[in-house]
Formats: structure tokens, C-alpha cells, sequence
């Protein structure tokens, strides 16, 4: 499987146990209403044996900039400190209203936050990613993150579906070394 759409019905259909990915995976999670209390939060095993890892992680999010052709950078620093890096309560608002998450770390003492979510076992999901955001270690990605990550994900698909993993493994190298024009 290797289609977004593939991948949406494997976690509304039954068909998997669970998913590692980012909180924004919920809201595809949840348009299937007849496993309400079936999914829960959870922090992601890690690798043993490896310096720095860890059991939290982080798949995907936004960023907001302000462009180098801004009329009053200033002003526009001053509303983005005061909201997006500075204002529980704008995330208290935006939240309920559009599922917007954020990992802003002061959210997570929130009441708000800290409400009970039916659809995950009345547990205080947001509360917790957001918790569990404050555990995840700094990573720097790379130009080609998306190309490796890709080529990885279509290896082990093949893998698992039967194909040689050492031939997967060199086809990734190989998917990733021409994306970079190597």
C-alpha cells in the first residue's frame, strides 16, 4: 500500500492495530465513528541499542514564517509571539473550534487540553501529545527527508509483500541517490 487512500482505509476499516504518525492523523482516524473507544494515545517503542533514542517522535506539522518582504516585520513578530509562540488561550479557542493542535508547550497544563475525548477512550489525548512533544529529541532532515523517507516506505512494502529486502535496499539507495542527481 502505497497510496494515501490505501492508507486512510487501513485505519477506518479494521484492518490495522494502530499507526505511528503524527497527531494531525487523527481527524482522518476519527471519520470512522463505529471504533469511537477503540484507539488510544501512545508513545512510539524505540530502538534499543541506539545513543539518543527515544520513545517520542515527530511526523510532519507546520511552520509559520513572516516573508523577508514584510511591510512592518515587527508588528508581525509581536502577533506571532503573542499568539502562535505566546497565548494558551488562542489555542484553547482554536482548538475546540477547528482541531488545531498545537504543540506549544504551556497548552498542555490547559483545561481545555485536559478534556476528556470520547472518541480516544475519554482519555486527555491533547494534553498528552503535547506532553509527549516536550520528550521528542531535535532532528535535522535534510533537503531529500521526504524522497528517503518515501523510498524507505516503498522498500518495506515490497519487503513485507514478499521481495528481497537487499534488492529493496539498494533500489531505495538508488530511488534517493537520483532524486539528488547523484
Amino acid at each position: 500500500m502505497n497510496d494515501w487512500d490505501q492508507y486512510v482505509g487501513t485505519l477506518t476499516n479494521s484492518t490495522v492495530g494502530g499507526t505511528i504518525n503524527g497527531c494531525w492523523i487523527m481527524a482522518s482516524i476519527q471519520t470512522a465513528e463505529d471504533q469511537s473507544g477503540k484507539w488510544a494515545i501512545t508513545n512510539m517503542p524505540k530502538l534499543e541499542g541506539v545513543d539518543g533514542a527515544t520513545n517520542y517522535s515527530n511526523n510532519g506539522g507546520s511552520s509559520w514564517a513572516i516573508t523577508s518582504v514584510c511591510k512592518n516585520p515587527d508588528l508581525a513578530y509581536d502577533f506571532m509571539a503573542k499568539t502562535f509562540a505566546g497565548s494558551t488561550s488562542f489555542y484553547e479557542t482554536i482548538l475546540p473550534k477547528s482541531g488545531a493542535l498545537s504543540t506549544y508547550l504551556p497548552a498542555a497544563q490547559s483545561k481545555v487540553y485536559a478534556e476528556p475525548q470520547k472518541f480516544f477512550g475519554d482519555a486527555p489525548v491533547y494534553a498528552t501529545i503535547t506532553d509527549f512533544a516536550s520528550k521528542i529529541p531535535s532532528n535535522n532532515t535534510g533537503v531529500y527527508y521526504y524522497e528517503a523517507r518515501d523510498a524507505v516506505a516503498t522498500a518495506i512494502t515490497n519487503v513485507v509483500a514478499g521481495a528481497d529486502i537487499d534488492a529493496e535496499i539498494k533500489t531505495a539507495e538508488d530511488t534517493v541517490n537520483f532524486a539528488m542527481g547523484k
